[in-house]
């Protein structure tokens, strides 16, 4: 599995593409999910090519999907990590701060790697910026300028709250 990502999927600015009918779809959920996996075969598998999957993954997040500037990790992309962009900034979610932070801690603890502020940082912008401040409940989706893109509160975010 491992050997056929780096084979078929590599992109030459890090990270894999997703397939996504003709195109080639650049987003970040798909490494979420692809380092939770790499996560739950370092427990069962002592090869390291696991671990090394999910340090370039937890790398990629780092310098790539988290904007330096807002804090916020960008869901969309184009070509060469390029945050899609549109008048209100790029579109960040909440439930996925709650969730990367989680994977980067379970990573650090696993790793030995020092994931430092980052994982803090995420949940703390989701914290603030991406709750209802009425009902407390995290929103589905924020632009990266502050305004609430989507103020719809499905159930998976909360539990990625609870699970942080």
């Amino acid at each position: 599995l491992v050997d056929y990502l780096y084979r078929e999927r590599r992109l030459p600015d890090g990270g894999f593409r997703e397939v996504t009918g003709s195109e080639h779809g650049y987003e970040a959920n798909p490494h979420m999910h692809l380092v939770e996996a790499a996560l739950a075969w370092m427990h069962a598998d002592q090869d390291p090519r696991w671990s090394e999957l999910a340090g370039e993954l937890a790398e990629l997040c780092r310098t790539r999907f988290v904007d330096p500037d807002s804090g916020g990790l960008c869901e969309h992309f184009e070509p060469g990590w390029r945050a899609q962009m549109s008048a209100q900034g790029f579109v960040w979610e909440p439930g996925h701060h709650h969730e990367w932070a989680w994977l980067l801690l379970q990573y650090q603890g696993i790793s030995g790697r020092d994931m430092g502020t980052l994982p803090v940082k995420l949940f703390a912008k989701a914290e603030s910026e991406g709750r209802n401040p009425e009902s407390g409940f995290v929103v589905d989706e924020v632009w990266s300028r502050g305004q609430v893109k989507k103020a719809s509160s499905r159930f998976w975010p909360q539990g990625e709250r609870v699970k942080a």
